[in-house]
């Protein structure tokens, strides 16, 4: 089976920009914003500030594979959430 490379850091990161941004009052300040230019930077500004973990699996483990969260430290997670709420106020208070 052919192997590929699996970045387990970026669907992380997404999924917990994502919850940030659909609520309203983390945006109060950035209305008005375009969300997808938003979204872009927020994740460039986070993935340039963590370490990035790779795997190779094969084409069945990634389609049974979850998001990868696990592979994550509590402490890491609460990292990724500092981040996010420092980049979202270093962006939208850039303007």
């Amino acid at each position: 089976m052919s192997q590929v490379i699996v970045n387990l850091t970026l669907p992380i990161v997404v999924a917990k920009i994502e919850t940030v941004l659909r609520d309203p009052a983390s945006l109060s300040q950035g209305e008005g914003r375009d969300a997808t230019d938003l979204r872009q930077r927020l994740t460039a500004y986070v993935l340039r500030r963590l370490p990035v973990l790779y795997i190779t699996l094969d084409q069945d483990t990634i389609r049974r594979m979850g998001t990868p969260s696990e592979c994550y430290s509590h402490e890491q997670h609460r990292q990724i959430d500092r981040l996010i709420q420092q980049g979202l106020q270093a962006i939208l208070h850039a303007e």
